[in-house]
């Protein structure tokens, strides 16, 4: 049986090495490319250049320096799982489709030329030698004006976000344990023929060969057959990039095979039977159970500290997801970044187009005042909105509650106690009234509604730069019935901070056109890129993470069978004599759980410190894992004492 156990733990193993190796694969395709090696992240906020300009001189740049330049997006259409590429340069296009290791991911590849709307501000993928990628981030930022952060991806960069980021460790960990697992197994089996060796004057370091090449040997089918089963698999699905994996997979063979030789001498060493030990008649086992336990313990604390993470999985996916949704609301909604400095006659301009485009419902406003840009709250304030139920204000129009936050799946009501603005604490009205007067034409209070959130979800508005959300958990929302209702200066500002997002971009290039203001225009972007790139990119890890987790849990139930299984052959003889008498299982095995209670509140005492560091409002689950440690715990070392009394019963009968 524990020749079994080891062939299992060897399929365990194997597969944790694929999924690893998987989690890497996904991780180089997670920014930018797959296949280029520098990723650029780029804003153009600040830039005085056009749009058009900055399109034509990255086409240029690319055909001058030979260097490749893509744009990445994630498509508006399904933020999951599809992405866009926008190729820089004269040069044509040898795949429109992009090759990720993902049955589900897909993408296309296009020429500048089709960016439509697609914000300048994200991801660039840069394909080119390391001086290449140094000279363009050095060339975006002079000549663009850019903000331009370069980064390389390297074997040990992307190793690291893999093992950190995405949580590759979880299973990394539990394979090493599971090695030491199976190679102390396999010196279990072999304990009898070890002695025999050792008797008969064979040389110790042949005796350890010996063994080495034997659990290898043993080794080697179930592996290679998993393997080649994780291939398969990865091929059958539709994961594309498979020659990129299967190189991965043998590196990190190789690399665990080396480990695992190392690990296989040293423990080989360490439990060598002497000839002393022989005479006494001491078990073969007694030192390899010390080790198990070890390795039992090590892993007892590994998954509990690593089990409250899983809430944080699920909440990571759920934000992410949530996230996701908030950004696809907006679909092809776009802001407009215009000069830093707009004069009397520009602003009007513009707070005529926003007004005839709020009265054809294709806009919407939104910001928050209680934020880093604009923070009307003093600490008085604060304090007089706490008492009310409240953690911050939002100034919104309704259709940016409707539209945006009702998908998020944020609600809200009426707030009974407050009406008007006139009806707030002294303290926030002085604050409050004085810069909404200001900003509106008429000089007085503008006409709003007072709204406060009533579901878990966060209420969101838009941030302080174009292509950001501000989220609040509980705000005091001040809905605005009638956005022309304020005056040119706030309108033009609010627009080229990003707090108003046009929902029609055709009809509102159109007017700009129709109007002549299209010279005041650096450019007109699609709002959502930045948001779903980065759900997309979390959500993806969020994924890869719950996989990690399960498969650790696995590992942990396998290190406890072989713990079980090497405890059952050293009381096999005695539990016999137990068990033959009458005693019961419940009897015999009394004392190990004794011993496991210990384990039990070493398990319950690590997750309860990981959960309140983690998730503090879920430790109360660190009550009840002792309880189910000792539960599985308890049918495992039933399972090995059966089998190992009816095994010493056969050879007796």
């Amino acid at each position: 049986m524990l020749k079994i156990l080891v062939r299992f733990a060897a399929v365990a193993i194997a597969a944790l090495i694929a999924l690893v190796a998987g989690v890497y694969s996904a991780a180089a395709d997670l920014d930018g490319l797959p296949d280029a090696d520098y990723v650029a992240s780029m804003r153009f906020d600040n830039s005085p250049m056009p749009r058009g300009e900055v399109i034509a001189s990255l086409d240029q740049y690319a055909d001058s320096a030979g260097v490749g330049i893509i744009r990445v997006a994630s498509a508006p259409d399904d933020f999951l799982d599809k992405r866009l590429a926008f190729v820089f340069g004269s040069g044509g296009i040898r795949d429109t489709e992009i090759d990720w290791f993902s049955p589900t991911m897909s993408g296309t590849v296009a020429k500048s030329s089709e960016l439509g709307f697609t914000s300048l501000n994200g991801v660039y993928a840069i394909k080119g030698s390391d001086s290449q990628a140094k000279s363009f981030q050095t060339w975006a930022k002079s000549e663009l004006g850019a903000d331009a952060a370069l980064k390389e991806k390297t074997t040990v960069g992307l190793l690291t976000y893999a093992l950190l980021t995405v949580g590759a460790w979880v299973p990394m960990s539990a394979a090493i344990l599971l090695l030491g697992a199976i190679v102390m197994s396999w010196y279990v089996l072999r304990a009898h023929g070890r002695e025999l060796r050792v008797l008969a004057g064979m040389r110790l370091s042949t005796v350890v060969l010996t063994d080495l090449r034997s659990l290898f040997g043993a080794l080697a089918v179930p592996v290679v057959a998993t393997f080649a089963i994780s291939v398969l698999g990865i091929i059958v699905t539709g994961f594309g990039r498979a020659g990129f994996f299967i190189s991965t997979l043998m590196l990190f063979t190789g690399a665990v095979t080396a480990f695992a030789v190392a690990v296989a001498l040293i423990m080989g060493m360490l439990s060598l039977p002497t000839v002393r030990d022989i005479a006494a008649r001491r078990p073969s086992e007694r030192g390899s159970w010390v080790i198990s336990e070890v390795l039992k313990v090590a892993a007892v604390v590994i998954v509990a500290a690593i089990v409250p993470t899983a809430s944080g999985v699920v909440t990571n996916a759920s934000a992410a997801t949530a996230q996701g949704a908030l950004w696809e609301s907006m679909g092809d909604s776009v802001t407009v970044r215009v000069a830093n400095r707009l004069g009397d006659a520009e602003s009007a301009a513009f707070a005529g187009l926003i007004r005839d485009l709020v009265r054809r419902d294709a806009a919407m406003f939104s910001m928050s005042l209680s934020s880093d840009t604009v923070n009307l709250v003093d600490e008085a304030a604060g304090k007089d909105l706490e008492d009310l139920g409240f953690d911050s204000v939002v100034l919104t129009g309704e259709p940016f509650l409707d539209t945006v936050n009702r998908a998020g799946g944020a609600t809200w009501e009426l707030v009974s106690a407050v009406h008007s603005v006139q009806e707030l604490p002294d303290s926030i009205r002085g604050q409050l009234l004085p810069n909404l007067e200001l900003w509106t034409t008429s000089r007085k209070a503008p006409d709003v509604r007072f709204y406060g959130s009533t579901g878990e979800a966060p209420i969101a508005v838009s941030g302080g730069r174009a292509g950001t959300l501000d989220t609040n958990q509980l705000p005091l929302i001040i809905s605005v019935n009638d956005l022309t209702q304020f005056d040119d200066a706030f309108l033009a500002s609010a627009m080229s901070r990003g707090n108003i997002v046009f929902t029609d971009p055709e009809q509102l290039k159109a007017l700009v056109e129709q109007r002549g203001i299209s010279s005041d225009i650096l450019s007109i972007d699609r709002i959502a890129d930045l948001g779903l790139y980065d759900a997309q990119t979390k959500q993806r890890n969020a994924q890869l993470g719950a996989a990690a987790i399960a498969i650790a849990v696995l590992a942990l139930v396998m290190c406890l069978s072989v713990t079980a299984w090497i405890f059952a052959l050293l009381r096999r003889h005695r539990w016999f004599v137990q068990r033959t008498a009458g005693l019961s299982w419940r009897s015999i095995l009394q004392p190990r759980m004794l011993w496991e209670a210990g384990s039990a509140l070493l398990f319950g005492s690590a997750m309860a410190m990981s959960f309140g560091a983690a998730s503090p409002s879920n430790i109360w689950i660190s009550g009840i894992a002792p309880f189910a440690y000792l539960t599985v715990v308890w049918l495992i070392h039933q399972w090995a004492a059966t089998i190992t009394f009816r095994t010493t019963l056969a050879r007796r009968g």
